[in-house]
């Protein structure tokens, strides 16, 4: 992705409920006229160590 005085956004979309919690499954980065999507086929939750 271009740096400088570009503007990059981060759009998150297709949340579904993981243990409780609304999560997204997709995200769209966009910067300078260029576009990234990525969309995530499951979730994990994991538990901090103890």
């Amino acid at each position: 992705m271009p740096a400088g005085d570009a503007i990059e956004t981060t759009d998150y979309s297709d949340y579904r409920a993981v243990s409780g919690t609304m999560q997204p499954f997709e995200m769209k980065l966009s910067s300078g006229g260029e576009g990234l999507r990525d969309h995530a086929g499951r979730h994990r939750r994991q538990s901090p160590d103890r």
